[in-house]
Formats: C-alpha cells, sequence, structure tokens
C-alpha cells in the first residue's frame, strides 16, 4: 500500500452534503489551528451524525466543537475499554466499549467521511489516527485530514457515494 503522503490530493469543494461524519484525532489533544478548521468544516458541512472514539484529547475538543456549532447533530461515541483514557463525554448513543482497534474501524464503517487531526504532520507507521486514516483510504472513504497547521488534504473526496452507512453490518 503506498503511503498515506503519496496519495494524490483533491482539495475541491465536497459535491455531496454529509449526513454522517467519522472523527479521529490525537490524545494530545487538537493545535488551535486544527480546531479553527474543524470548526469550519463542520460550519460547512451540517453534519446529522457524529462519530468519534470518546477519548480525552482530540475527541473531546472535537465533541465540544460539534455540541457548539452543529445543534440537533446526534454524537455517536465509540469508546475504548481502556477507561483511563476515556473522555466520557455526553452522547446521544454509546457503543459498547472495545479494543481501539475495532473502535477505530466501526468510525470508518458507520461513517461517509473520516475526518482526521493527527498530531504529526506527515504520517506515521504506528499510532491510532494514522492507523485509522489508512483503514478508511484503504475501504475507499474520504478522508480530510487537518495538518497540526491547520492545512487540510483530501483522498478520495470525489469518489464518496451516498451509502446506508451500516452500524448492522459491522466488518471485523
Amino acid at each position: 500500500m503506498n503511503s498515506v503522503g503519496e496519495r494524490g490530493g483533491d482539495a475541491g469543494p465536497m459535491a455531496i452534503p454529509l449526513a454522517r461524519i467519522g472523527f479521529t484525532g490525537t490524545h494530545r489533544g487538537m493545535t488551535y489551528l486544527q480546531k479553527a478548521a474543524l470548526r469550519l468544516l463542520l460550519d460547512m458541512l451540517q453534519p446529522n451524525e457524529f462519530h468519534h472514539g470518546d477519548c480525552i484529547g482530540a475527541d473531546a475538543e472535537a465533541h465540544h466543537l460539534v455540541k457548539e456549532g452543529v445543534p440537533g447533530c446526534r454524537i455517536v461515541v465509540h469508546p475504548p475499554l481502556r477507561t483511563d483514557s476515556r473522555a466520557a463525554c455526553n452522547a446521544d448513543i454509546e457503543w459498547p466499549p472495545t479494543t481501539y482497534i475495532k473502535r477505530n474501524r466501526h468510525i470508518v464503517v458507520c461513517t461517509e467521511l473520516l475526518i482526521a487531526t493527527p498530531f504529526e504532520r506527515s504520517e506515521q507507521r504506528r499510532g491510532g489516527t494514522w492507523s485509522t486514516v489508512r483503514f478508511a483510504l484503504h475501504n475507499k472513504r474520504p478522508v480530510l485530514l487537518i495538518r497540526p497547521d491547520g492545512n487540510q488534504v483530501c483522498w478520495n473526496v470525489r469518489s464518496v457515494e451516498k451509502k446506508n452507512a451500516c452500524c448492522d453490518s459491522i466488518v471485523e
């Protein structure tokens, strides 16, 4: 598989409004510029559903941005088994806790677009955020990556298809 940094970008506007957005980010939290970019994206996309992993750091920060900026958006959390890294966000729907890998895959499979806010500017071989990005790209999901400097990179955006996301038909 090519590395994420070698894939062709597509910075064009989204052609289809997306109802279900997934999110992955660093436990260290987002930079100010990542938060500002995410706030603008949420304002533009106005999702009906927002899925995240309910961890401290970027997940909790994104949760609050959705609560503030997208009233009426249903928030779905996919918590980790490890309670010491859990943010315990107040969500509309909470999945049963599971391993990081399974939970990250659930987020991808249940959504139409993945937004990622990694700590690093370039792809890392290890780490949940980059692993989730690779899984999404492998499954032909569009990914919008917000780098620490706020710049955005998009992959697979033109291949977005409206699908009935599938929280009942998850492939492990």
